[in-house]
């Protein structure tokens, strides 16, 4: 049992899902530190608006420049391949300069707006915690390019339990929206230096202006579609923020959480693939199985998870944000869409242009279904509207790889079984919906 345990720690697809599902519970756990350290309703959404905002500003180039070292590292000559992740390195740091004087300037120049109001005392945590983050954001993918298992794994656990303490410290000694930020900056410097000492014989970060040209025209697809691929996340919480309240916006980012590990396994797998993909001819029966066994775990989870949430969030947030358990159900429908990867063919082909489009109908429908339900079921409204427009996205990127690329939904996932455990979920939402919460 042991040497089976080693050896998957030995696999870098199975590190690398370690890690997303490791740093989504300790994202969890610090949520709820946050709200038992005793903290305002009101403090907590401004320190969660705080990093939404960053996050609205970063997300496009920290993902976007993340997922095309992962699928262009190895088509790279040898002898150009660090100058490749340096050149990626550097462009996120000049995107990062960009940024935090467009949103510097956003709050300094509009005092009187709500929506940036309360973030006028914290502007400079504002761009420090830019500044860090994007200095993290490659960290992950440049061990998994590199194949530095047991690199990788000292740097997980001491990146996300590290975290856990100090929030932890914090929330004893003296909770405030700036104590928090402050561990968030301090300690992403702290592991930063942890990381670039256990590369300090090489050259992956050594500013090379010269070859950065060629990184921003080569990854310019990938940046537009993750822009627009997760603009509708985006979207979501500026609504949010301009419809309600502080206090709302908290209760909506407690709540606007997929089944737990289900984003992060999902999108580890399609992240893994691409390259797998473009080295094994397109062979899908590995990918299939992987869905199917994903498949079979993650939706009796979601059904239990759907039912027993109100109790869950009174127990763990107090009652204070039970209401998020309404969020949180609806979020949970995500998985119908979220088990189906058609994009993970699309951008091992580097088919970007339908990824592209179809991101499109779905902020179109996303916006249009969120301004009419709204309306009418409030904050719920917003949520069923991400939840549907994600799963029109889905249906057309299917159709594509049948229709161009000979591909079909059966090819990827036990189609069968598939609407089977959708349709059970779905009964399951209606009866708690109605009946428990």
């Amino acid at each position: 049992m042991l040497s089976q345990i080693q050896r998957r720690f030995q696999d870098r697809k199975f590190i690398y899902r370690y890690f997303l599902i490791l740093r989504y519970v300790v994202s969890l756990i610090t949520s709820v530190i946050i709200v038992r350290s005793g903290l305002p309703k009101e403090d907590i959404g401004t320190y969660e608006w705080i990093l939404f905002f960053v996050h609205s500003g970063t997300f496009f180039f920290h993902h976007g420049l993340t997922t095309y070292l992962m699928a262009s590292y190895e088509k790279q000559d040898i002898d150009d391949k660090s100058k490749f992740v340096s050149g990626i390195y550097t462009l996120g740091m000049v995107f990062a300069s960009f940024v935090g004087i467009l949103l510097l300037g956003i709050v300094i120049f509009s005092p009187n707006w709500l929506l940036f109001k309360s973030l006028h005392s914290f502007i400079y945590y504002i761009l420090g915690y830019i500044f860090v983050m994007s200095a993290l954001a490659p960290l992950e993918i440049v061990y998994f390019v590199l194949d530095k298992s047991k690199h990788f794994l000292k740097y997980i656990h001491f990146s996300q339990i590290g975290l856990l303490i100090l929030f932890f410290t914090v929330a004893l000694m003296g909770p405030s929206i700036e104590h928090f930020l402050m561990v968030l900056i301090g300690f992403g410097v702290i592991r930063w230096v942890y990381f670039m000492l256990s590369f300090s014989n090489t050259s992956f970060f050594t500013a090379d202006y010269r070859y950065i040209f060629t990184v921003f025209i080569g990854s310019l697809p990938i940046l537009g579609n993750q822009m627009i691929s997760m603009i509708m996340e985006v979207m979501d919480g500026w609504m949010v923020k301009y419809f309600f309240s502080d206090a709302t916006f908290a209760v909506f980012r407690y709540g606007a959480r997929e089944l737990p590990l289900s984003n992060f396994l999902f999108a580890g797998l399609s992240m893994a693939y691409i390259s797998i993909l473009q080295t094994n001819g397109f062979d899908l029966l590995e990918l299939k199985q992987k869905v199917n066994k994903l498949m079979y775990f993650t939706f009796p989870i979601a059904i239990i998870l759907m039912l027993s949430s109100p109790f869950i969030f009174g127990f763990v947030y107090t009652d204070t944000f039970r209401e998020s358990a309404i969020i949180f159900n609806v979020y949970l429908l995500i998985l119908i869409s979220r088990v189906l990867l058609p994009q993970t063919i699309l951008l091992a082909k580097q088919q970007f242009n339908i990824i592209m489009y179809s991101t499109i109908i779905e902020i179109i429908a996303n916006i249009t279904l969120s301004l009419w339900w709204v309306k009418i079921w409030g904050l719920k409204g917003l949520v069923f509207a991400t939840v549907i427009a994600y799963l029109i996205q889905k249906v057309v990127l299917i159709m594509y790889n049948t229709r161009v690329n000979h591909i079909k939904i059966q090819d990827m996932i036990h189609l069968k079984h598939y609407i089977l455990l959708s349709f059970g979920l779905i009964l399951t939402f209606y009866f708690s919906y109605h009946f428990v919460l």
